[in-house]
């Protein structure tokens, strides 16, 4: 056996082993140990390669399973957990102020609480928005109001009635009289609804609720 480079080795004929009647000379076996040398060394057969692979999956964005991980649902439903969904508004209604302001109005109603934004539009384009959330009115009463500003713009009364309310009218400590528009179901909503923007130099003096018979109505039941 002669040791070869790379760690492989060379077994050649003639080696001892091979006796007896047919075993070659001693011409033969130098032929065969040269033959075999010029063969070069035995290489070992080659090992087996194993591919080791990792799974990824595929995530897509806002897909997570009920334990929290990206995917899907066991039961093969997916749920969309960077979606936020704003219920569709029960009210929707528009008007403008007594200084030129564009106001829109909104109200949702769930669980027996009434939630009412408005949205103003100054003159010069500016805007903002104020609102209030809780029961629709105060046990007991018809009326009940909210008010907002946004530094020195206009201010803001959003006010809520009872079923039988059929008009509101507000007078400004400038003697300016608002007949104001009623929106809603209170049937759906709890109340109705009315909204008085008024500028900031001015404020709410008085507030006359009607009746169906075009009488006044006091604020308490």
């Amino acid at each position: 056996m002669v040791p070869a480079a790379g760690g492989g080795s060379t077994v050649c004929a003639g080696a001892p082993g091979r006796q007896g009647a047919g075993a070659p000379g001693r011409r033969g076996r130098a032929a065969a140990l040269q033959r075999c040398r010029q063969r070069g060394p035995r290489q070992p057969p080659p090992r087996e390669s194993r591919a080791v692979t990792s799974a990824r999956a595929t995530l897509r964005p806002g897909l997570l399973r009920h334990d929290g991980n990206a995917g899907a649902d066991p039961g093969g439903q997916r749920r969309h957990h960077d979606r936020v969904s704003t219920p569709p508004a029960d009210l929707s209604a528009t008007g403008f102020g007594a200084g030129g302001e564009r106001w829109t109005l909104t109200a949702h109603s769930a669980g027996g609480r009434l939630r009412a934004m408005v949205e103003v539009v100054e003159p010069d384009g500016r805007r903002w928005v104020a609102g209030s959330g809780g029961p629709p009115l105060p046990a007991g009463r018809r009326v009940a109001t909210f008010a907002g500003r946004s530094g020195a713009g206009a201010r803001v009364v959003i006010v809520r009635v009872a079923a039988d309310v059929r008009g509101v009218v507000a007078i400004l400590t400038d003697d300016t009289r608002e007949d104001l528009s009623l929106h809603g179901d209170a049937a759906v909503l709890g109340a109705r609804l009315a909204v008085l923007v008024h500028p900031a130099d001015v404020a709410l003096a008085s507030m006359t609720l009607v009746g169906r018979d075009g009488s006044h109505l006091a604020e308490t039941l």
